[in-house]
């Protein structure tokens, strides 16, 4: 046998078992994904209402919106989720931010931004993205 075969032999056992660790290591995570489900699902069911979601679960950081205009924000938000965003998304990120201090008036208030600023369009319920030209623009930038 040659040093090459030796090498490939050990390489081939090493790969055989890193993938039986990634199998044993996928499911693992799978099963903590459902219990995670169900224990939000009863907390829900029990009443529970804590904080609504972490920031690190934004489409956004709030943190890089505040001191912005609302459709500077958006921008931003649409440029990062490659140039759409969902209205609630974006509403939950301002809030967070601190550009939108009532909820309830959010969707209002950056409906009317989109309208008036004209560099939005909508793609579908509650979707909206830069319109033609400045999606290439955005894309080139």
């Amino acid at each position: 046998m040659s040093q090459n075969e030796v090498a490939f032999g050990e390489l081939l056992r090493l790969k055989q078992r890193l993938e039986e660790k990634y199998e044993s290591l996928t499911k693992q995570c799978e099963e903590v994904e459902k219990q995670l489900v169900s224990v939000a699902t009863t907390l829900d069911l029990l009443g529970y209402r804590g904080e609504n979601k972490p920031p690190e679960a934004l489409i956004f950081p709030p943190e890089q919106v505040k001191g912005l205009t609302h459709h500077q924000a958006l921008e931003r938000i649409a440029k990062a989720n490659h140039g759409h965003f969902k209205m609630t998304d974006a509403i939950r990120v301002l809030v967070a931010a601190g550009l939108i201090s009532n909820p309830k008036n959010a969707y209002s208030i950056l409906f009317n931004t989109i309208k008036r600023v004209g560099k939005f369009k909508r793609l579908g319920p509650g979707v909206y993205g830069f319109s033609g030209a400045i999606l290439a623009e955005a894309a080139i930038k």
